[in-house]
């Protein structure tokens, strides 16, 4: 092949005799096969892959979230370890393994939510399911920081034990969940923003 994208696009277009993406069979009494080029440069014009790129772009506030934990992870504050690095690394794991579609669902509702405009004083909770995923639920918090103007890590302090509080209350909604991942942070605004992650397991509760 000449090049590792006309591999990729022949996996993307093509399909094995179980309508797979994957290389097409070889026929037989072949022992070597030539991908000439054109195949990427073909697949990134089509409409059905502009149509998708087009639809994926919410999805990438999830990597951009992926992303943010783990560099704050690894940093000295560990400012998102909620409840320990062990968790923290657990809820990246649940995270990192949503798929393209499930991440443009979550990062949709995530979106709208810190779109809100919310009254002083007032936060906005949304919690996210999915029949095929009873057992793990999605508790999204937002919560403006004009609300607590002592200081910036007293708002932080506040926020955190709210998350854990509303992921502990999600078990009331979602009776059949073994695992609540929450993710806090602020309104969509001129200021920057932060995020806090937490992971409880409510397999246990009632």
């Amino acid at each position: 092949a000449t090049g590792e994208e006309q591999l990729v696009a022949i996996v993307l277009k093509g399909g094995n005799k179980d309508e797979q993406h994957d290389f097409p069979d070889i026929p037989e009494h072949h022992d070597s096969v030539l991908i000439e080029e054109g195949h990427w440069e073909h697949l990134i014009r089509h409409p059905q892959y502009l149509a998708k790129k087009k639809a994926d772009r919410p999805s990438y506030e999830w990597d951009r979230l992926i992303e943010n934990f783990i560099a704050y992870g690894n940093s000295d504050d560990g400012e998102t370890e909620l409840n320990g690095s062990a968790n923290l690394e657990q809820a990246l794991r649940i995270l990192a393994a949503e798929t393209r579609m499930r991440r443009r669902t979550l990062a949709t509702q995530l979106l709208d939510a810190m779109s809100k405009d919310l009254a002083p004083g007032a936060r906005f909770n949304r919690l996210s399911l999915s029949d095929d995923y009873p057992a793990l639920a999605y508790v999204f918090l937002i919560l403006p920081q004009r609300n607590y103007v002592d200081s910036y890590a007293y708002y932080r302090e506040v926020r955190r034990a709210l998350l854990i509080a509303c992921c502990k209350v999600a078990k009331l909604r979602a009776p059949l969940a073994r695992l609540v991942v929450g993710i806090a942070t602020e309104p969509i605004g001129p200021t920057g923003r932060s995020e806090d992650l937490v992971l409880l397991d409510v397999s246990g509760e009632g």
